[in-house]
């Protein structure tokens, strides 16, 4: 960031640091702006704002002139979210070095159909970024997206970075099901990790069948007591039950 205004940049940061302490990283990084919470309607608000020489009451940003700092409301209908600018980020010019270190096919693909969590671990910065919330994107954007990233690039594997992909069973059940109906032949994984205590046997053989041949699970810890103090909501049994399930029906965990 110092380096880019020493070059005379306009400096922009964002993300989980960025939304939690705000105004300390603005102080550290000496950038122009910080972004708090999601950057879309933001950032292009802010493009706008320096076109049209007028940043005032801009929700969600922050500069050294800002005297409150208004919150931005979480984005409502996220399908009319563009496409990411896949073309600026071709996953075929990607190294093989994908989260989780387990690929299978080539090339492949970051993908999120969900924002949020509405558990309250303690470890994670998901309570502060996202308020408890979750919001879905429809499994028949998730499968446009897919089949973009398969027809303009080539994509064989996708993962899926949700922080709870398979919280909501007709979410998980609807994408699985469209990727077999549109006979779209993909691998696809979960290396940010699902809850253990999400899936049973049906679901995981609706995954396998769709293409997953990866899931990481949040296990945390292997003592009970930890899990409680840390709000896990869950049981060590229910977390040996999932890894038990998945390695029945053929599925790799971490």
């Amino acid at each position: 960031s110092k380096k880019l205004k020493q070059a005379d940049k306009k400096v922009v940061i964002g993300g989980p640091h960025a939304t939690c302490l705000p105004l300390l990283t603005l102080k550290e990084t000496n950038a122009d702006f910080i972004i708090m919470g999601e950057g879309e309607e933001t950032f292009l608000e802010l493009v706008n704002g320096l076109e049209n020489n007028n940043l005032t009451n801009i929700p969600g940003l922050i500069t050294n002139e800002t005297k409150e700092i208004i919150e931005r409301p979480f984005i409502k209908n996220l399908d009319e979210l563009p496409f990411p600018d896949w073309e600026q980020m071709d996953p075929r010019k990607y190294k093989k070095a994908p989260h989780g270190a387990l690929i299978k096919n080539f090339p492949v693909a970051p993908i999120t159909t969900t924002r949020g969590c509405p558990y309250n671990c303690k470890f994670c910065a998901s309570p502060k970024l996202w308020k408890r919330t979750i919001r879905y994107r429809s499994p028949d954007n998730v499968i446009e997206e897919i089949k973009y990233l398969i027809n303009n690039f080539g994509v064989k594997e996708i993962h899926f970075e949700d922080d709870n992909l398979t919280l909501k069973r007709e979410h998980i059940e609807h994408i699985c099901q469209k990727i077999i109906d549109n006979k779209i032949k993909i691998s696809w994984a979960c290396p940010n990790g699902v809850r253990a205590d999400t899936i049973d046997m049906d679901l995981l053989n609706l995954m396998k069948k769709s293409g997953c041949y990866y899931l990481a699970f949040g296990f945390e810890s292997g003592n009970q007591e930890i899990l409680n103090n840390i709000n896990k909501e869950t049981t060590l049994e229910k977390l040996k039950q999932a890894a038990i399930l998945a390695n029945k029906v053929g599925i790799m965990t971490q």
